[in-house]
């Protein structure tokens, strides 16, 4: 607020509105209470559907008193990481009153930062709170009790088509199933008079749709899935739907693909040091480095993506200089560059493969946060065209 400015009397959510009328809106702030041994906690939450390219809505408020704690802020970011990515920030404002006898502000002249004998706690409580909250902005796909039954078996359908050391849909094949044989390329690249809406290739082979809880219509625009499913009709990302299985895989994954010929990364002394503060992320995803005279090589790289060494190189040091947020969009590039992209053509069992990887998610985003699909019931399209 400005200098000199009084507030009126009201509940938290209704002062924060006064105080930063510009900046915040109303109906997209929610409160969210949590509580431990010793504190307590009450949160003013904006919706993810209304992100922020800055921090300046992120504030944390103890006892009272604004101060700076990037533990908090960090974990409010935590929370909200597959809702917002890609540079964008939630609002939220954190209200933590403490035992007095838990906080100690006599660390700073200003008293803007505080010691927490709790901090572990308090991070714990905070995030989860957030998380419950944030459920309510899932999307997810309207399944019965029998879809859900069958999508169980969605993953077990795609491994069957891999063979065992087969990478997952490696650029350099660009095959799927991986064969020997003449099998169909999984993504093939359109001539300039192909057609936006492709439905013979797939209405070639629908044997196994039966089996499914969805029905797979064709491609559209070379950009989506067409789907019908419990009288719903989705039109599914193709890219995005693609990278979250990626996305998954590399979270889950952890397996590193050794290289025969490791690629030499040269650094700085700021990139070195970055690299070695990120080396725990680095193995945990599948990458291996090597420091060799004054630069790096490049051993190992992670099997899931199922992208080159160099591609791998060049992203990785793209993102030394985003260290705040460096494991996040580590994961979401690689798994970004490795997907199907708009404008490829899909055969049916890529796509098959695409939609039963992702039908049955419970928050079925994109690792920036953007859903996968938009969808409609037989009444909003009766609506559409008039028929009322």
């Amino acid at each position: 607020s400005q200098p000199g400015t009084h507030l009126a009397p009201g509940s938290l959510l209704e002062r924060i509105t006064a105080a930063y009328p510009s900046r915040v809106e109303p109906a997209l702030l929610h409160e969210v209470d949590f509580s431990g041994e010793g504190f307590s906690g009450t949160i003013i939450a904006g919706e993810p559907t209304a992100p922020r390219k800055d921090r300046k809505n992120i504030q944390i408020f103890v006892n009272r008193r604004r101060i700076w704690e990037y533990a908090l802020v960090q974990a409010v970011e935590y929370a909200y990481r597959e809702y917002l990515h890609g540079g964008l920030y939630p609002t939220a404002f954190l209200f933590l009153e403490l035992d007095p006898a838990l906080v100690d502000f006599n660390i700073h002249p200003a008293k803007r930062e505080a010691r927490f004998r709790s901090l572990p706690e308090i991070h714990r409580r905070l995030v989860s709170a957030l998380r419950d909250y944030l459920k309510a902005f899932d999307t997810r796909a309207h399944l019965s009790a029998r879809n859900l039954e069958l999508h169980e078996t969605a993953p077990t359908y795609i491994e069957e088509r891999r063979s065992p050391s087969a990478p997952f849909m490696t650029p350099s094949s660009n095959q799927w199933p991986p064969s020997s044989g003449r099998a169909p390329r999984s993504v093939q690249r359109p001539p300039a008079s192909t057609p936006g809406f492709d439905l013979s290739r797939t209405l070639e082979v629908p044997d196994d749709q039966e089996d499914r809880p969805f029905r797979y219509l064709g491609q559209v625009l070379h950009l989506f899935l067409a789907v019908e499913m419990d009288n719903r009709l989705y039109l599914v990302d193709q890219h995005a739907a693609h990278e979250r299985i990626i996305y998954d895989r590399l979270r889950q994954s952890g397996a590193g693909q050794e290289l025969l010929f490791p690629v030499r990364l040269e650094s700085t002394d700021k990139e070195t040091e970055e690299i070695e503060r990120q080396l725990p992320i680095l193995e945990r995803l599948g990458m291996r480095l090597e420091r060799v005279g004054g630069g790096w090589e490049l051993t190992t790289i992670p099997e899931a993506a199922g992208l080159d060494a160099e591609t791998v190189a060049a992203l990785l040091m793209e993102l030394l200089d985003r260290p705040d947020d460096f494991e996040a969009e580590l994961y979401a590039s690689l798994s970004c560059r490795a997907a199907v992209m708009d404008g490829d053509v899909l055969t049916y069992e890529t796509a098959m493969m695409i939609i039963s990887g992702v039908i049955g998610l419970e928050n079925a985003r994109c690792p920036h946060g953007r859903p996968l699909w938009v969808e409609w019931n037989t009444d909003e399209l009766k609506r559409l065209v008039g028929r009322t």
